[in-house]
């Protein structure tokens, strides 16, 4: 009754939250408290300030911080149990329950938007915005929520789910082993995750329960992850279960050591034959060691048991053994094959046409016929490094026999090897396989072969390269093969319609732990899973389970680092996804260095990238798993570095992740400067140039000048020759006029000659006159000449109308003519 009253004090208190002021201080103050040192104006004052922090009494559970945005909840010591968007009713109501009952579990259903609480005293609580319920008053377990939101809860051994409706618990599983059953999460399938007397993990799937065989030491911890991986933290170490398509047979869950063959029987039981640890069972459930083949195999081998054992038609298991030959099992009882040659037998086989059974012993080949009356086939087999160590037949019925160093055909009476003429192969087998279109497989030391009955073909030369121990065909469009890798899944339909070599590499990445496949260890059961031995485990493959990985990797920039040529030139710059800014560098700082990685857990190591420089790449780069990229003597400029991921099948980020950076260029590298010097430079060729020109410029007028000036005297010196020896003719025929006493003559000479001279002296300082100037003075100089001659000659000059006669020549061209005539 006490607790119900509470509750009632509690809705009261609840009904008065959504007021403000003082109504809600006077109702928290109503509340009675054990503990003097509780103080409910201070706690109503840090809810309304947002400001500081609320603890229980017993300091159980804390509320650190909360702001405007969310709070968070923490135990005392300091795991988060619930971090939320900050609701200030709802954090009212926590500070009272914190205070009343000391709570310690917090989930919130966000599908109707409730809030499941525990506490120290066993009250389950249910809280909405309007009411306070109580589900339980005797619940101590935990409250859990799944990948869809809904609410499960688990008190001692039983899961429960909410009823809300009629407000009660509904149980929905009862674990009914002794050990206790603890849930801790559930995957993306609905499934949830028990952990069981802390060291073993079981899974319930809404019909049943599996339980998982590896023990671990104090489990603490589950998680399953956003990408359905599943984390287990235990005290002496952090595990991660990679994938569910396998299981694991080891010492440690009771299967033999060094287990070579593997074999089904009629009860579908599988039955593990060690080298060197005898024999096992598994019936479905648990591994049961047998002993009773001690009986008939007594010797100090009797626990050796070699590769090959195979349940035949007639319902017997045949293991091949060291010394005694076969080892056969009735469904009852063990015996050992009389009759068979000294030795050991390291593989079997059954041809079930001809209901007879091969043994490849290192006597040489067997053939029991019936199952029995063994005939030994020796040709050269008994060389160690020649033993048949498998045995397969084709479509003609021809039985394949092969070793790491030899591979023959036995037809029945004759063998043929090879290489021969028409073969030249030399590989060897250690596994043979005919596949449902009757070709053969080859596996070798060196990779793996395909014989079409025309050549020889090796396959997939880059993937396999080395040891392909064994072959079994799952279905008619796969190959499955433990090779040196791992397992590896080889697509049979794009081979044949398209000749693809397409192989997938199951390794410990994607889930497969064996290492070293044992020679024809492998068997595929009747429920068409796939069983593989290894030589430190045996594990059983569900290829329906092998699902693809769907996430996008998310790719993070880690750091970016530039360097200049010294070391005080390098900047160290943590890159920040959120923040857009264009990271300045310094020009030296022309050497980047970019780190990234993928956000992914699931086989992170096959994660490959590819990335691109914006401003220096023209494309992506080639896919590779390295994780940094370099950028040496990068010029001034802006860039930006886009990088994506691809996970192991092959699905790219969704978006690139990416990172703007600009190198600063130096003064002297700016377009102003460059574009300045370029026209200093322009300005500096122009002055030049008409530096240059301006002087060959006067240099030509100087040249002219001085050109005029020679003309000018060459004129001159012929004026100078002609004027004198002219002027002595004239005036020595006037004189002879004159003695002669023709005065007439004499007069006119003399006027002819005062006109002549006239104009040759109104002229002397020029070079040149015009043609008609210079006509005039030629008729006065020819006829002063015509008169010293006493008209002993004629002239007659004739001018073309077209001739301008104003055009200026140089001075007494026409005249020097004349009188040279």
């Amino acid at each position: 009754m006490a607790k119900e009253s509470t509750i009632d004090s509690v809705n009261d208190l609840l009904n008065s939250f959504n007021k403000e002021g003082k109504r809600i201080v006077n109702e928290l103050k109503s509340l009675k408290s054990d503990k003097s040192e509780f103080n409910v104006d201070e706690i109503v004052e840090q809810l309304v300030t947002l400001n500081d922090t609320i603890k229980s009494d017993r300091s159980n559970l804390i509320i650190p911080w909360f702001t405007e945005k969310e709070f968070c909840i923490l135990q005392s010591n300091g795991m988060p149990i619930y971090i939320a968007p900050y609701d200030k009713t709802l954090i009212q109501i926590l500070a009272t329950l914190i205070k009343k009952f000391e709570i310690f579990n917090i989930v919130k259903e966000d599908t109707y938007n409730k809030y499941w609480i525990n506490s120290f005293d066993s009250t389950l609580f249910c809280i909405t915005k309007d009411s306070v319920s109580i589900f339980s008053d005797n619940f101590k377990g935990r409250i859990r929520k799944d990948k869809s939101g809904r609410i499960y809860l688990n008190d001692g051994n039983y899961i429960y789910q909410p009823d809300t409706i009629n407000n009660h618990l509904i149980k929905i599983y009862h674990y009914k082993g002794e050990r206790t059953a603890i849930l801790n999460d559930f995957d993306y399938n609905n499934n949830a995750y028990l952990v069981l007397d802390l060291k073993n993990i079981a899974v319930y799937n809404g019909a049943g329960i599996k339980e998982y065989k590896k023990k671990f030491n104090y489990i603490n911890k589950l998680l399953i992850d956003k990408e359905n991986n599943l984390w287990i933290a235990t005290e002496t170490g952090f595990y991660k279960k990679i994938s569910n398509a396998f299981e694991n047979f080891t010492a440690e869950t009771g299967a033999n050591e060094y287990v070579w063959s593997i074999v089904e029987d009629e009860q579908q039981n599988i039955w593990f034959a060690s080298y060197g640890d005898g024999l096992s069972k598994w019936d479905g459930q648990n591994i049961r060691k047998i002993t009773d083949y001690r009986n008939v195999y007594t010797t100090l081998q009797g626990n050796y048991f070699y590769t090959g054992a195979i349940f035949a038609t007639n319902h017997h298991i045949y293991f091949p053994v060291r010394e005694k030959g076969i080892l056969q099992f009735d469904g009852s009882n063990f015996s050992i094959i009389p009759g068979l040659p000294g030795g050991s037998v390291l593989d079997v086989y059954e041809d079930s046409l001809n209901n007879s059974l091969l043994a490849a012993s290192t006597a040489g080949l067997v053939v029991l016929e019936d199952f029995k009356s063994p005939v030994l086939f020796e040709k050269d087999f008994i060389e160690s490094r020649k033993f048949i160590k498998t045995i397969a037949q084709d479509k003609f019925g021809r039985y394949w026999l092969g070793g790491e160093y030899m591979l023959n055909i036995f037809d029945g009476e004759n063998f043929t090897e090879f290489p021969n003429d028409k073969f030249d192969y030399n590989a060897g087998a250690i596994t043979i396989f005919m596949d449902h279109r009757k070709n053969i497989w080859l596996g070798t030391m060196s990779g793996l072969f395909f014989f079409d009955y025309t050549k020889f073909t090796k396959v997939a030369p880059k993937v396999l390269r080395s040891q392909v121990a064994s072959i079994v065909e799952l279905d008619s469009s796969k190959l499955i093969m433990g090779v040196s890798q791992g397992l590896a899944v080889f697509d049979l339909d794009k081979f044949y319609q398209n000749s693809i070599e397409n192989i997938e590499i199951l390794d410990e990445s994607r889930g497969f732990l064996g290492f070293d496949c044992i020679r024809n260890g492998i068997l595929k059961d009747s429920d068409n899973n796939i069983w593989v031995a290894a030589s430190d485990r045996v594990v059983k493959f569900y290829p329906d389970r092998l699902k693809q990985d769907t996430v996008k990797p998310k790719v993070v920039i880690e750091q970016i680092i530039a360097t200049g040529s010294e070391a005080d030139q390098t900047t160290s710059i943590q890159f920040n996804e959120n923040d857009s800014t264009v990271l300045k560098l310094f020009y030296f700082q022309k050497n980047i260095h970019i780190y990234f990685h993928s956000i992914h857990f699931n086989a992170p190591e096959k994660i490959t990238y590819k990335y691109i420089l914006d401003g220096y790449d023209n494309n992506w780069t080639i896919p590779s798993s390295e994780r940094h990229a370099t950028y040496t003597n990068l010029s001034p400029g802006k860039y930006t570095f886009k990088v994506i991921a691809k996970n192991i099948d092959g699905l790219w980020s969704e978006n690139p992740v990416s990172v703007s950076f600009e190198i600063v260029p130096a003064l002297w590298q700016t377009m102003t400067f460059k574009i300045g010097v370029n026209i200093l430079v322009i300005l500096v060729f122009l002055t030049i140039g008409y530096i240059i020109l301006n002087f060959q410029r006067k240099r030509r007028q100087q040249r002219e000048e001085t050109e005029k000036q020679i003309s000018e005297l060459q004129l001159k010196t012929i004026r100078s020759q002609m004027d004198p020896h002219f002027t002595f003719n004239a005036l020595n025929s006037i004189s002879t006029a004159i003695y002669k006493e023709n005065n007439e003559k004499a007069y006119r000479y003399f006027t002819k000659f005062s006109k002549l001279v006239r104009s040759s002296l109104e002229v002397s300082d020029k070079i040149s006159r015009t043609f008609e100037e210079e006509i005039e003075f030629t008729k006065d100089y020819l006829d002063l000449e015509k008169i010293r001659f006493k008209e002993n000659f004629n002239y007659l000059i004739n001018v073309d109308e077209k001739v301008d006669q104003q055009l200026t020549g140089p001075k007494m061209i026409i005249q020097n003519y004349a009188e040279n005539a």
